[in-house]
């Protein structure tokens, strides 16, 4: 690093504000490609609502699923997803995305759902076993409060 800097001392002042504003322009392109990412993905979540809300859940899947491609975590696309594809009465594409929901946050509504979903796929042991453990496992709201 001392040396870097000893070498930049010796650069004559037009080269060292050329180095600036090439600086300068490759962190605006940085920026630029950061910002131009959010808008794309938020276009795809915002397009996928319309799709969802005006009754077109087949276009719908399609843009969560690009969406889902940059960024497979993002629960409420998931949700939003899962509601299409129960709509469609996509059973096995439900569970898949109710399992994926539930990886990422567990809790006794998404619990109960995929119990749910297990049954209309014919998988009534799986459906069992994720409804008896609903059962057998206290949730905050059913502790009666002092």
């Amino acid at each position: 690093m001392q040396e870097f800097m000893t070498r930049l001392k010796k650069l004559p002042k037009w080269a060292l504000a050329l180095l600036a504003i090439l600086l300068a322009l490759t962190a605006w392109k940085v920026a630029h490609q950061v910002r131009l990412k959010m808008t794309v993905e938020t276009d795809l979540f915002s397009e996928g609502q319309v799709a969802m809300n005006t009754g077109h859940c087949g276009s719908a899947i399609e843009y969560f699923d690009t969406f889902l491609s940059r960024d497979p975590h993002h629960v409420p696309t998931l949700q939003f997803k899962l509601q299409c594809e129960m709509t469609l009465e996509k059973w096995n594409d439900a569970v898949k995305t109710a399992e994926k929901i539930y990886q990422l946050q567990v809790n006794p509504e998404n619990r109960a759902l995929l119990g749910e979903l297990y049954k209309k796929v014919g998988k009534q042991d799986l459906a069992a076993q994720v409804l008896n453990q609903l059962i057998a496992t206290p949730s905050v709201s059913s502790t009666p409060r002092k």
